[in-house]
C-alpha cells in the first residue's frame, strides 16, 4: 500500500466517524425531544400547538414549552 492509499483510508474512516457522532447526536436531540413531550400533561401540550398554531413542529413545542415553563406548569396547578 503506498503513502496515498493509506492518507485516503484515513480520511475516509474519519469522515465516516465525525457522520457517525452527528447521526447519534441527531437521535440523542430527536429522544429528547420525544420524552419531554410525552412527560407533558395534554393540556399543556394542545395549549402550546394553539398558541404556534397547528403546523409547530414537535421541536417548536419543546423550546416553547422550556422557555415558558413556569408558565404552562401553573396551567396545570390551576386545574
Amino acid at each position: 500500500m503506498n503513502d496515498l492509499s493509506e492518507k485516503a483510508i484515513l480520511l475516509l474512516l474519519l469522515i465516516g466517524t465525525i457522520i457517525a457522532y452527528v447521526i447519534a447526536g441527531v437521535e440523542d436531540y430527536d429522544q429528547k425531544t420525544i420524552d419531554i413531550i410525552g412527560s407533558m400533561p395534554d393540556e399543556v401540550y394542545r395549549e402550546i400547538v394553539d398558541n404556534l398554531g397547528s403546523g409547530c413542529t414537535n421541536q417548536e413545542v419543546v423550546e416553547e414549552y422550556e422557555e415558558n415553563r413556569m408558565y404552562y406548569d401553573s396551567i396545570i396547578a390551576i386545574k
